[in-house]
């Protein structure tokens, strides 16, 4: 099994903070709510689909998960020649963002 990792975002929201995002495994995913899944070509990639598709999410990603991939990423890598990543990001389940 592999050891769960991290990675910290720089972000700028009116002053400079670091965000923290936790990996997670699968059975730790009942302790979170799901705020969407996002397609990549690696993990800040990912991170930008979900700002841009989903409402407040630096503000509510807490933690996240790596997928395998599906059939649309596998054909999307057919298409373009490249290998995308899906990464699941997670909320805390009571909305509360620990910094």
């Amino acid at each position: 099994m592999k050891k769960p990792g991290s990675f910290t975002l720089n972000v700028y929201d009116g002053k400079h903070k670091k965000l923290r995002i936790v990996e997670i495994s699968e059975a730790e995913v009942v302790n979170y709510k799901t705020l969407g899944i996002g397609v990549g070509l690696d993990v800040y990639h990912c991170v930008y689909m979900g700002t841009r598709y989903t409402k407040n999410f630096l503000d509510r990603v807490v933690a996240y998960r790596i997928l395998d991939s599906d059939d649309q990423v596998k054909k999307l890598e057919k298409q373009t020649g490249q290998v995308y990543m899906r990464i699941e990001f997670f909320e805390n389940k009571k909305r509360k963002r620990v910094r």
